[in-house]
């Protein structure tokens, strides 16, 4: 009566069997792969009365059907990650957080993604043994009621069919953020039109299109993480710190349980798409092989990404933002949280890139959506469930008429030009708002109910190719979690969070908790209708199919399949594993006997899966190890396995548990260790978050003031040693100069501003680059620079003269000024020309303007920089990194091309021996000297070495001059003392002259002590040594302080800290050693621009004072320093009042 069965044991049994679409040839033959695929042999219904529903018949049409198998494993991750991944999470998330604050935010994604987890295991369970189309709707017809299968079935259609429509407009109103003026309905045709074609040309290219719009959204979600705990770090433009404040202001959670009832709703509707692996399964090549994998990645994946962007998001955006109320709205790109919070970083670029990301996410979850529609609807009408029309799959493999059935739908997407769109969406979104939770409960009961009856069948759960990790357990949990967060959204409904949203009184209300729940009334009325028409009967375990449609993985059908994929590798991996030499498939194919009579399909497929682990086990230790080692395959290859699996954890956790214990297992206990360290940062932030870049050393050097060194922690608890005493700063310097080498993130942090050359050479590198500049960089040699000197003091006074008689108040900001100077001494010194003028044609960017970019950038920059050597930051599309990058090509392309003018002119003159005639600037003095040797200089050298001295020149140079006239701004007796002596040179000034003035010399000395430009100079021990009684091992990292030294009470006084020139007159004692003093450091690795940067100083610094008087403005308030920062910079301009003197 219900149906006659025709050859059901030659349905097909195995995954291996792909769709093939025909090969065509020409228009004729391409519109031919639009006609209906051939019919395959299953279950034919025979007649039987109208009303009666053929269960049995749904079951063989959904088994066999006629969907191409295309998908590969990467396709079934992406799909899933590119479904779920969308407005909910870039959006959505945003309304959330207003309502029911971060912690709630948080919290939400934690329970629902643990359902979500639960959810996903047993639905691979279910797809892994059954890949069937329409999967989890097909799934609910089986083993629960016809009926809740038809409802389940046109619930999730509904769902993604009106999921279209909204992302369409969505992606319509995010292009308003560049452009509001165009009509939204030719970006509404745009994306309808990409999104048809792109699901038109099969599902293989729906898997590779997902595949790149979910490794973009990939990127963007990695990128923000990283651009959002910058931003927290460093804080906001104005440097304000952020950290968590906003947990406590305005606080984590906001309307209490109420709050965090009304964001679950929200969670699940980011986490709507995971399920799509379900329906991709019945066009998966491989779905044994693919579906775990994608299964067990994809979710934990999802989790990470949304938890840690979430976190990020919440510690970035105070929760009663006010423009986070549209978030609700997900057609409102402006409401997200991710714009608001990247717009925190200052720049006009991210906001935008960040809105691409939403316009991209909208795309592709729209093709999701005619995915998860059409593929649905087909397989709905394969069980009689919708008009047979919809169950027409073309000879390509593609449900043609679903697909344009999803596609008309989409066509209300033009209704967003229509004045009360909003409404209209409002109601269509309201329809499947919580079909989701139905969805996944389905999938959960579903999956209990299989359980039950594939014990009741007598199977055994090894007899599963794969198994849940959760089991039954857990799909009870989640499915009474989903009950729960149902009935919350019940409650929310009739007593929203916000009830002023409600206006217009009981009707708002009764329309809000319409709006709500108005899935549940139509899901039941779908059921209702089904089970009163067809009189169907909740499955009972005895009828419950679980043979139909089941995949048999057999040895030999998997060798053959083995086969089939081997023809598709690239011929690098053809050639390393060749068929011919592989046992393992010798083995697969090996036919396997069994003696005992009678034995049943299911018993053989569980001997087959036993037999195939053994031989693989046993043809890798054939191939790899030889037969000696075959005794080793008696032990259980599941202990191997987990050998193996321990060996891999333990190979990543001991990493982590070295640096949890680095703090706990010292090499150096007998020195001293200051507290307060945290986790995995040591004590890095409390040295960034001290007052100056100095405090935290220096409490930490009078706290151990006869220790040779200290020991800190920096990042990943890394042991720092720090020096703290004369005589392991000489060791260190001179006894055992080329035994060490900057350490590795230093290299990075100063290397890619200023290269490799002299400061990170070593050994006879090092030897033969210092002996080639020597001459050049030499004191005599820098006094034939004295009247360029000269000339740009006298510059400096003429701009600090017209700016005093711009400013009535008498009050002049100097650094400015003295920056833009001695950078033009060292533009004409080194190259021969001012820097502000020097560029290339290629770039309309000049030399200064460059060199800014790179040395002074801004904060965020400077974070970057000081992150970067730890965690690459470099490629974010950030203002400062753009800016960073673009300079550092053009200086490049700069000096190549003044290098090779220069290197051209040496040449020409010692051909024609006219050496008197060549510049006088240092870049031609070194490339003349680098003549003479044996092994010139290369250009990358010489660019290096010219961008370390321009550092060295004009950053020492600046810095110092501004501290020292700061210094003597504040003691007015040492700065008329200092005048003074200046006055008696006369009129004119020379470099004899200079040298003839001791308190000049004390001056500058006195002021580098107290305010020394460099912060620290760092070095790795390259062998063991001992240094000042310690055993320093090889790989140590040691950091010289300056200030630790010259700051030093023991050796410099209980005044050490105070600007005394008068202290250099009677030097004696520790402070007379040339180690007191590290500015320039010593020894073999002294700063070659030393004699440059001191006369450059010493000119600029007479001119000024035998000007100019100076006081500073704010005498009683002490500087702020900037922290962190390359050299020692105030937080702001120091203001100066000054005069000129009579």
């Amino acid at each position: 009566m219900n149906g006659t069965q025709i050859e059901l044991d030659s349905l097909p049994t195995t995954d291996s069997i792909k769709h093939e679409p025909p090969i065509l040839y020409g228009a004729g033959n391409w519109i031919n792969g639009f006609r209906r695929a051939e019919p395959r042999p299953g279950y034919l219904p025979t007649d039987a009365p109208e009303r009666f529903y053929d269960l049995r018949a749904a079951n063989a049409k959904t088994a066999n059907t006629a969907l191409a198998r295309e998908l590969k494993g990467r396709h079934l991750q992406m799909i899933a990650f590119g479904g779920s991944i969308g407005t909910g999470l870039f959006v959505a998330s945003g309304g959330s957080l207003y309502r029911g604050g971060p912690a709630s935010l948080l919290l939400s994604y934690v329970l629902i993604g643990g359902m979500q987890y639960c959810t996903m295991q047993s639905l691979g369970e279910l797809c892994v043994a059954f890949p069937i189309a329409g999967s989890f709707s097909a799934f609910s017809t089986r083993f629960l009621d016809p009926s809740w299968g038809f409802a389940m079935g046109w619930n999730y259609c509904l769902q993604w069919l009106f999921v279209l429509p909204l992302e369409i407009i969505a992606g319509a109103f995010t292009i308003g953020y560049w452009d509001e003026t165009i009509d939204r309905s030719v970006f509404v045709s745009v994306f309808l039109l990409t999104i048809v074609a792109i699901n038109l040309f099969g599902v293989k290219t729906y898997g590779e299109a997902e595949f790149i719009f979910s490794i973009i959204k990939i990127t963007a979600i990695v990128g923000f993480i990283l651009l959002a705990i910058v931003i927290n770090i460093a804080g906001e433009p104005e440097g304000h710190y952020i950290g968590g404040m906003y947990w406590r202001n305005p606080g984590a959670f906001k309307n209490g349980f109420k709050g965090f009832c009304s964001v679950l709703v929200t969670s699940a509707f980011s986490f709507t798409g995971t399920e799509l692996i379900g329906l991709a399964a019945a066009e998966t090549a491989n779905p044994r092989k693919s579906l775990p994998t994608a299964i067990k990645q994809v979710f934990w994946r999802i989790m990470i990404f949304y938890l840690v962007a979430l976190l990020l998001v919440g510690l970035l955006v105070p929760s009663d933002d006010s423009r986070l109320v549209g978030g609700d709205n997900v057609a409102d790109a402006t409401a997200s949280p991710f714009v608001i919070a990247i717009e925190k970083a200052g720049t006009s670029l991210l906001p935008g890139i960040m809105n691409a990301i939403i316009l991209i996410a909208v795309i592709s979850v729209g093709n999701s959506a005619v995915f998860g529609s059409s593929r649905t609807l087909a397989a709905l009408a394969e069980q009689s469930h919708a008009p047979h029309i919809f169950a027409y799959v073309d000879r390509q493999g593609r449900p043609l008429m679903a697909i344009l059935f999803a596609s008309c739908i989409g066509l209300l997407a033009f209704l967003a030009d229509v004045k009360y769109h909003d409404a209209i969406f409002n109601w269509l979104l309201s329809i499947s708002a919580l079909s989701t939770l139905f969805t996944w409960g389905s999938i959960c009961l579903c999956y209990i109910r299989f359980r039950a009856a594939w014990s009741h069948n007598a199977h055994t759960i090894e007899q599963l190719p794969f198994k849940s990790n959760v089991g039954v357990a857990g799909a009870w949990v989640a499915l009474i979690g989903y009950i729960l967060v149902l009935l919350s959204q019940i409650w929310i409904a009739a007593s929203p969070v916000y009830a002023p949203d409600i206006v217009d009184g009981a009707s708002g209300v009764a329309q809000n908790f319409f709006l709500k729940v108005l899935a549940i009334p139509i899901i039941l009325l779908f059921y209702i209708c089904h089970k009163v028409w067809y009189r169907t009967k909740i499955v009972r375990l005895e009828e419950m199919d679980v043979e139909t449609g089941r995949r048999y993985f057999r040895v030999h059908i998997m060798a053959e399949q083995e086969r089939e994929e081997r023809l598709g590798w690239p011929k690098w991996k053809s050639k390393r594993r060749p068929e011919s030499d592989d046992p393992c498939m010798r083995h697969w194919a090996r036919p396997v006997s069994i003696s005992n009579g009678g034995v049943s399909q299911e018993q053989e497929t569980h001997v087959y899966e036993k037999y195939f682990i053994h031989f693989f086990l046993q043809a890798f230790v054939v191939q790899y190890m030889g037969d000696v080692h075959m005794k080793a395959m008696e032990a259980s290859y599941a202990t191997i396995l987990w050998g193996v699996a321990l060996a891999v954890v333990g190979f990543l956790s001991h990493r982590i548990i070295a640096i949890a214990l680095r703090p706990h297992s010292s090499r150096f206990n007998g020195l001293p260790r200051p507290k307060g360290q945290q986790p995995f940062v040591g004590h890095a932030l409390r040295i960034l978050r001290g007052g100056g870049p100095n405090d935290v050393y220096l409490q930490w050097t009078r706290q151990w003031p006869d220790a040779p060194f200290i020991r800190c922690l920096s990042w990943l608890n890394e042991e720092i040693l720090l020096v703290n005493s004369l005589e392991a700063c000489r060791e260190v310097l001179q006894t055992n100069a080329y035994f060490f080498a900057k350490p590795g993130f230093f290299h990075t942090l100063v290397g890619e501003f200023l290269g490799l050359g002299l400061l990170f050479s070593v050994g006879e590198q090092h030897k033969r680059l210092r002996r080639i500049i020597a001459g050049p960089l030499s004191r005599p040699s820098i006094r034939k620079l004295f009247p360029t000197f000269v000339t740009y003091s006298q510059k400096l006074n003429r701009e600090i003269g017209e700016a005093l008689e711009r400013s009535k108040s008498g009050i002049v900001e100097i650094e400015d000024l003295i920056i833009r100077v001695t950078l033009d001494i060292i533009g004409v010194s080194l190259l021969g020309r001012e820097l502000r003028d020097f560029r290339s044609e290629s770039s309309p960017l000049s030399f200064e303007q460059c060199y800014n970019a790179i040395l002074a950038q801004p904060l965020a920059g400077q974070i970057i920089s000081f992150i970067n050597p730890f965690i690459p930051l470099r490629w974010l599309p950030v203002s400062a990194n753009l800016n960073f990058i673009r300079a550092k090509s053009a200086l490049k392309t700069m000096m190549e091309g003044l290098i090779e003018q220069r290197t051209a002119e040496v040449g020409a003159a010692k051909l024609m021996k006219e050496d008197d005639k060549l510049s006088d600037d240092l870049l031609t003095r070194m490339i003349e000297a680098s003549a003479e040797e044996s092994q010139k200089l290369s250009k990358e050298e010489l660019i290096d070495i010219t961008m370390q001295v321009i550092a060295a020149g004009h950053e020492t140079t600046a810095s110092a001059l501004v501290w020292t006239a700061y210094s003597l701004a504040k003691d007015s007796a040492s700065q008329q003392r200092l005048r003074a002596e200046i006055h008696s040179l006369g009129a004119e000034m020379s470099a004899k002259g200079i040298d003839e003035l001791p308190f000049l010399d004390n001056v500058i000395r006195e002021a580098m002590r107290v305010h020394s430009p460099t912060l620290i100079i760092p070095w790795e021990a390259q062998k063991d040594m001992t240094i000042a009684g310690t055993h320093i091992p090889k790989g140590t990292t040691v950091q010289i302080v300056p200030a630790m030294i010259q700051l030093n009470p023991e050796i410099w006084g209980s005044d050490a800290d105070v600007f005394r020139p008068g202290r250099w007159e009677d030097m004696g004692g520790n402070a007379s050693s040339p180690y007191a003093m590290e500015t320039f450091s010593n020894g073999p690795r002294m700063c070659p621009g030393k004699a440059l940067a001191l006369l450059n100083m010493k000119v600029l610094l007479v001119g000024l004072i035998r000007d100019f008087e100076m006081e500073i403005v704010d005498d009683g308030k002490e500087v702020e320093l900037r922290n962190p920062s390359l050299t020692l910079k105030a937080k702001s301009l120091i203001q100066f009042k000054m005069r000129k003197v009579s």
